[in-house]
């Protein structure tokens, strides 16, 4: 009881200083609003002649007193919010956080009225929840526990950028956002206890727990950070593979995920390089463990790099050269290898690269973004199945890389 008491005090007092931290910050950017009010028409004016966000940002720092926080609380708003802008809000919400602040520091400052706190709160609980045990407690004999034991099961969506940003969020809606000029990767529906591989052009796969990831509104973290990448290593594509090689879904219940878990598929993957070297391997070696320093996936020849990772699971692959070139080869003479090799040549590319590959139906139609952004269908009936190495023929004017 005593460090159950010990933890609900240490988890009250971290929650009061994080509840007085979001109300000092909050009052802080009231209080640039309020400034701001005095002079509203200056402020629009600023915005609107200043030649960028940064141009109108150092403006209204400079006119206002205002620092870097509250200048880009200002700059969020939708100009039509900023015109307006209601002061008798403002202080009524000032008036309310500031009593608020007030109240949590008086709390902090007095043992006696944290215990008073948790005393309340603990009272509460009991009323809504307190019942007589219905189970025996007994102790238990030789129980391990892992660390993964500890770590809380719930649903999640891994966002993955092409920029290399990863994190993993509750619901995606707003949380889809990007740093400017980046842009959505994969997007991975999984449960935290997941494995997620990253897969890098140095043809080396990243693996790690999708609870180890970063969590939140931002924009994550960089995979640089979480993986020991070398120099000139980029990330370029990423997987569950738990889902991958279970079948199941987060959609599918609990019981239905147990069941297909117990029985795990084979997975074949198809990797091929920027030249259009290539080869199939077997993703199993990979899901056993998780592994930040990286595991080698192929080898590479100098001046090559791994385009991407795909799984191999559909009759056909294609690929689009940026010479905007279609080669479409069975996938069944795509060769396995064990190990980290080289691969074949599944597309001979000329003076151009390949700019990406997907395994693909006979006659399905395809569609892509040409180099000046537009996209295109292309259909594969005329194409047909050609032999290994082929140049293949023209689909489209040119294409960009995926």
């Amino acid at each position: 009881m005593r460090y159950f008491l010990d933890f609900r005090h240490e988890i009250t007092t971290k929650r009061l200083n994080y509840d007085l931290r979001l109300l000092k910050a909050r009052l802080h950017i009231l209080h640039a609003f309020e400034v701001l009010y005095d002079d509203l028409d200056m402020a629009i004016k600023i915005i609107r002649k200043a030649k960028s966000r940064e141009d109108a940002a150092e403006k209204l720092k400079k006119h206002f007193k205002l620092d870097d926080e509250q200048v880009k609380a200002i700059l969020d708003m939708q100009l039509y919010k900023l015109v307006g802008l209601e002061i008798e809000r403002i202080m009524k919400e000032k008036e309310e956080k500031t009593k608020l602040k007030k109240d949590i520091e008086a709390i902090l400052a007095s043992q006696k009225k944290i215990w008073g706190l948790i005393r309340t709160e603990l009272l509460e609980i009991k009323n809504n929840y307190g019942d007589k045990r219905r189970s025996v407690m007994k102790a238990a004999e030789d129980v391990e526990f892992s660390q993964e034991d500890f770590q809380v099961h719930e649903d999640v969506t891994v966002i993955f950028t092409k920029m290399g940003w990863i994190r993993r969020v509750k619901t995606v809606g707003e949380n889809l956002r990007f740093k400017e000029g980046d842009e959505l990767l994969s997007l991975l529906p999984a449960n935290t206890r997941d494995n997620i591989a990253v897969f890098s052009s140095a043809g080396k796969v990243y693996v790690v727990k999708a609870f180890d990831l970063p969590s939140g509104s931002g924009f994550g973290e960089p995979v640089q950070h979480l993986f020991k990448f070398g120099d000139g290593e980029r990330p370029i594509s990423a997987m569950n593979l738990t889902t991958v090689f279970s079948g199941t879904t987060t959609g599918e219940s609990k019981e239905t995920q147990a069941e297909l878990a117990l029985a795990p598929r084979e997975v074949t993957a198809l990797t091929v390089s920027a030249r259009g070297i290539g080869f199939a391997f077997d993703l199993g070696q990979f899901n056993s463990a998780t592994t930040r320093a990286g595991k080698k996936f192929a080898g590479l020849k100098p001046g090559d790099s791994i385009l991407g990772v795909e799984i191999l699971d559909l009759p056909n692959v294609l690929f689009l050269t940026t010479e905007g070139k279609a080669v479409v080869v069975a996938a069944k003479e795509v060769p396995v290898l064990t190990g980290a090799g080289k691969g074949v040549k599944l597309v001979n590319v000329k003076n151009g690269e390949v700019a990406l590959f997907r395994p693909v139906r006979k006659g399905e139609q395809v569609k892509v973004i040409d180099d000046k952004g537009k996209e295109k269908v292309i259909d594969l009936k005329p194409y047909g199945v050609m032999t290994r190495g082929s140049a293949g023929l023209k689909a489209v004017k040119a294409v960009k890389f995926a």
